[in-house]
């Protein structure tokens, strides 16, 4: 028995470092991808220049969308009604909010539809098979992925076992990029199709890998208005129907008030996002205390809010905040909420957010905020200044296609004292910088708004009518 097991299982392990070797390979190819680049850089901004105009013409996105369901349907062969069995995966908690609502739409529909997938606690509870939890596991910076890779290796052997014995009707991926695009290939090689939702951010950087990209995926979904054009032309057929936090009846009833009102009564409080990654809060949340003591002192700031969804990220920013605290470095007011960003923000006058999701979901609630990015090391300020190929880093600007929403690549602690706290300063106050962000943020949601990807994507895989 342990012979012919072990002659089962040499095939897989095989496989398994096939694909590990690939992927060192293509590591190690990147500085020769980053040099073949570097001529072509002013050519691709050019290309990402024009593709942000076409943010301000989010019909033409939306008009493609029966394009992009044709597609699907073309290379799935499937109408809905062959749709048993899905897997979902989502590597951090922002595409696990997505992937949520994804699943409550699509069992709402068919209670009887089994949903496996890899992601979190909180997908578990929405109703997925979880095979396991990675969402816990989300770093960022080379150590601590390197000290995953023995995780995720035994992890894609898992995903091989478990996708030739059930054999899905359906791959759907969140995100992600890093893991995701080996599930897709393995997926893709199986013949089974692969939908990715929440598109990969290729037009920031390394526009290149939108080829394997498009070798791995049968269509996409997105949710920014001047996505799906790049991903067009680079011939994935990709959905648009708004941002899932502005379709109706998706957001808390504190927000939706807020969106609504022209005039929100916004309490003294700041609002601190650092960001959902352990070593994200670790990078960004002391000098966002700073920054929030010296308004307090001099703007009567009453008190800041750090929300964390995660238990775990709560606890160890409460970590954080005991040990300023026994430092005698803690301002007073500050408070650590295990809730979702979006439960606070209706009553906070300002944010200041790390560049990503939250930033985006910020702005969509209306309000003003301030988007920082820390530069820890000379990688960091190499890409910044080398590799970025789009005029702005917040996802707000592009959206707009214009600097609405102050940002910043922070290289030095003087930044955060002089021109983010001016920043913060001019939007705290009541007058023309903040009057103005506020009409952009209402532009924002208008350009966002649809009848939201959940619930066409339902229609999409399940049939019926959508948007």
């Amino acid at each position: 028995m342990k012979k012919a097991r072990a002659i089962k299982t040499r095939p897989r392990r095989v496989a398994v470092l096939m694909i590990a070797l690939r992927e060192c390979c293509r590591a190690l190819a990147l500085p020769f991808h980053l040099l073949a680049y570097l001529p072509r850089k002013k050519k691709y901004q050019e290309a990402s220049k024009s593709l942000l105009k076409l943010a301000k013409e989010g019909s033409n996105a939306r008009l493609r969308n029966q394009d992009a369901f044709d597609c699907f349907h073309e290379r799935t062969g499937e109408d809905g009604s062959a749709v048993r069995h899905v897997f979902i995966a989502c590597g951090e908690s922002s595409g696990e909010a997505h992937a949520i609502d994804l699943v409550k739409a699509l069992l709402s529909v068919s209670a009887t539809l089994r949903i496996s997938g890899l992601g979190g606690t909180h997908l578990e509870d929405s109703g997925v098979d979880l095979i396991e939890n990675i969402v816990d596991r989300a770093v960022m910076g080379v150590g601590p992925v390197l000290a995953q890779l023995p995780f995720y290796i035994k992890l894609i052997g898992r995903y091989l076992d478990w996708i030739d014995r059930e054999k899905p009707d359906l791959i759907i991926l969140v995100d992600n990029p890093g893991l995701n695009i080996l599930l897709a290939e393995a997926a893709k090689k199986r013949k089974i199709p692969v939908l990715y939702y929440i598109c990969p951010q290729y037009w920031a950087w390394g526009p290149w890998r939108l080829r394997r990209f498009a070798r791995a995926v049968d269509v996409a979904f997105a949710i920014l208005p001047f996505e799906p054009p790049l991903f067009w032309n680079a011939g994935i057929p990709t959905g648009f129907a708004g941002h899932p936090m502005l379709a109706p009846g998706s957001a808390p009833k504190e927000t939706l008030a807020a969106l609504e009102s022209e005039t929100r009564e916004a309490e003294d409080i700041l609002a601190l996002l650092p960001g959902s990654r352990k070593a994200e809060i670790e990078k960004h949340l002391l000098p966002m205390l700073t920054l929030y003591a010296k308004l307090r002192s001099e703007r009567g700031v009453r008190a800041a809010i750090i929300p964390q969804k995660n238990k775990e990220r709560r606890r160890h920013v409460q970590a954080i905040l005991d040990q300023q605290r026994a430092l005698g470095r803690l301002p007073e007011g500050v408070t650590a909420l295990e809730c979702s960003a979006t439960d606070i923000l209706g009553t906070a006058r300002l944010a200041i957010a790390k560049s990503g999701t939250i930033c985006l979901e910020t702005a969509i609630t209306g309000t003003p905020l301030v988007v920082v990015y820390k530069l820890s090391n000379m990688l960091d300020r190499f890409f910044s200044k080398n590799l970025l190929s789009v005029p702005w880093f917040a996802a707000p600007n592009l959206v707009l296609g214009r600097s609405a929403i102050p940002e910043f690549r922070v290289d030095s602690a003087s930044m955060w004292e002089e021109e983010i706290f001016q920043a913060a300063k001019e939007l705290w106050d009541e007058g023309p910088a903040r009057a103005r962000q506020l009409r952009d943020l209402r532009e924002l949601r208008e350009r966002l708004a649809g009848s939201g990807a959940a619930k066409e994507l339902v229609r999409w895989i399940l049939g019926g009518k959508g948007a």
